[in-house]
Order: C-alpha cells, then structure tokens, then sequence
C-alpha cells in the first residue's frame, strides 16, 4: 500500500493530475482493447496520448507558471529566474 501511496503522490501531497492521468491510462486501454477486439483494426492513437498525458501536462505547466511568476527555479545549477 506503501508502493502506491508514494506512486501518486508529489512532495508527500496527493496529486490529481497523476491519479487522473492514470485513470485516463486504464479506460484508454480498456477502450482501444474494446475497438482492437470488435474490428480487428488498431484505432487512431493520437487523441488517446493527448488525452492520456492532458492532466499531467496542464499540472506542470501551472507548476512551471507558478514558479515563474515568484521568480524562483529549483533547477540543478540553484539560478533564479530574473523578474
């Protein structure tokens, strides 16, 4: 239980955009597996990664917005973004 507690989360909070990318995950497989069995013909994957990666992808960028906007980086060189 430990395994997926630290699996969703970030910092030591629960994040939405992981736990909802990966429920994107589970229902785009069960619905492409659905389509593959019924037509024996692999749909279209691109609007399924859009989908899939959509959460994750709107989560960094507030992220990266947020960091911007206090002028702060924690990136590997410890720089801070100039105002």
């Amino acid at each position: 239980m430990k395994f997926f507690r630290l699996l969703f989360s970030a910092e030591g909070g629960a994040s939405f955009s992981r736990v909802c990318s990966f429920f994107n995950l589970i229902s785009a497989t069960v619905w492409a597996s659905h389509i593959v069995w019924h037509s024996h013909a692999l749909p279209d994957f691109t609007g399924l990664i859009a989908w899939i990666c959509g959460p994750y992808t709107i989560g960094k960028a507030a992220d990266l917005y947020a960091k911007v906007k206090n002028g702060t980086n924690n990136s590997a060189n410890g720089s801070a973004i100039a105002k």
